[in-house]
């Protein structure tokens, strides 16, 4: 984020609430830019860092639209963990939603929405990008809307590291219609990275995603880089990319569809299926495809006719994107892109280290021997009860704050260990070393084990078991 101005909440409380002077600081209060005067004075409406002192669920009762541009929610700073999830004050909204908004970046999350069952709702989004720009979600445990799981509308956003799905399909409270089941929506996108994520368990929208502006204007393009993914267990269309809003630059490159026990053949069971929804009819595909795993590759959407030509040989880029901005040690082929998102996807790290939740670990256990007996949602989608599908975390709740004698985020152990950082002083925006990087964001960099996790011989250590191919199917 990097704001010179750019101030830290260090978030004491699980409650949502948003008295200034209560002496509680919250997700809601840090989220919203929010002013508060106790237990130490933070303005209103700047750039800010959410850092946790606090472990346990929060329980949101309102809609909390972010506007402010600047927000960075550092999930890896709390001690064992921070699950989000849906109140019944929560009417008709997504539970984490940017909208309008620049330059927010959400790391090891979990946004668990719940069924909405006591008033309709057709917006029950457990992550809804709306219409901003310059936003990262890593490392983020999207599950259980009643909408979609993860919604967006944006320009120059990743989405890596993540587990998305599944979604609550029946009886959960969606209007209209008492079955909804679709997933991963992106619509439209430009200049997007997906990578290394887990999208799973749904009817369709295993990977939904249109290339574009929301405005439908001839010259639009919509680049799109999907890299590294496993698709699970999605009845037809584990993926579908749409040139509706523009024309299509795809490079999707060593991803892995995987068949599961409600898997179908159905006319669009590509992966993925090219949709011509072109409004405009300069609107087109250009495609990269390389080292992709799935019994059913491309193929084109009922109704829809792709040319031979849309198929490149090398990366596809749309006009004013020269480079793949990926070294070549960000690569590797299916299978090792698979047991990468095995052990990385979804909030896989707190304060404390490795802190995967227990409802993530099931699922990822059941990718894992989704080759074998017992099949999770072996009997189709037939409960609007999260309780039916893993549940909620179990996360001890608690306030477990270090010292941090200045509140600027990072505790004074660490401060004290270097020499550019001062622990009698708030410093977090300070970079007297020079590398771009402020002091907070050192620090929150080193929680989240970025000097250990990236490089060549680090991106792709690990050794887990994998399934077979495909599950065996």
């Amino acid at each position: 984020m990097r704001s010179p101005n750019a101030v830290v909440y260090r978030i004491n409380s699980l409650a949502d609430t948003a008295d200034p002077s209560d002496g509680l600081i919250t997700l809601r209060e840090c989220a919203l830019a929010l002013q508060v005067t106790s237990p130490y004075a933070i303005p209103a409406g700047r750039p800010r860092y959410c850092v946790f002192d606090v472990s346990g669920q929060i329980v949101v009762q309102s809609e909390m639209r972010i506007t402010v541009d600047g927000l960075y929610v550092a999930g890896q700073t709390s001690p064992r963990g921070i699950e989000v999830v849906r109140g019944k004050g929560l009417v008709d909204a997504p539970l984490f939603y940017t909208r309008g908004q620049a330059n927010t970046i959400v790391r090891h999350m979990r946004f668990r929405y719940g069924n909405h069952t006591d008033a309709p709702s057709s917006n029950g989004d457990s992550v809804r990008i709306g219409d901003s720009r310059l936003q990262v979600l890593d490392h983020v445990t999207a599950m259980f809307g009643t909408d979609e799981s993860l919604d967006a509308v944006c320009s120059d956003c990743t989405v890596q590291f993540s587990m998305i799905g599944p979604n609550l399909c029946r009886d959960a409270g969606h209007d209209p219609g008492n079955y909804h089941c679709k997933t991963f929506f992106m619509k439209p996108v430009n200049r997007v990275t997906v990578a290394y994520n887990l999208s799973q368990h749904g009817d369709e929208r295993g990977a939904n995603i249109a290339g574009g502006i929301p405005q439908e204007i001839a010259g639009n393009t919509g680049q799109i880089d999907y890299i590294g993914n496993t698709v699970y267990n999605f009845i037809s269309e584990p993926g579908l990319i749409s040139n509706q809003f523009g024309s299509v630059y795809l490079n999707w490159v060593n991803n892995s569809h995987m068949e599961g026990v409600l898997s179908q053949d159905r006319p669009e069971s590509f992966f993925p299926a090219l949709f011509d929804r072109a409004s405009i009819v300069s609107f087109g595909f250009s495609i990269y495809r390389a080292g992709n795993q799935s019994r059913r590759g491309f193929g084109a959407y009922p109704g829809s006719t792709i040319s031979p030509n849309a198929y490149k040989s090398d990366w596809t880029y749309a006009p004013g994107i020269t480079q793949n901005y990926l070294p070549a040690w960000m690569l590797a082929n299916a299978a090792t892109s698979q047991r990468t998102v095995l052990e990385q996807a979804g909030a896989t790290l707190c304060r404390s280290g490795s802190c995967r939740d227990n409802v993530d670990a099931m699922y990822i256990d059941d990718l894992r021997t989704c080759d074998r007996a017992p099949y999770l949602f072996q009997g189709g989608f037939t409960s609007g009860n999260p309780a039916d599908y893993g549940g909620f975390a179990r996360i001890a709740s608690g306030h477990d704050p270090l010292a941090d004698s200045d509140n600027d985020g990072m505790p004074d152990a660490w401060e004290n260990r270097f020499n550019n950082a001062d622990a009698n002083r708030w410093d977090a925006n300070d970079d007297r070393d020079g590398d771009g990087y402020p002091n907070i964001e050192e620090y929150l960099s080193m929680l989240a084990a970025d000097h250990t996790r990236y490089g060549p011989d680090e991106f792709f250590s690990s050794t887990g078991q994998l399934p077979a191919a495909n599950c065996g199917r």
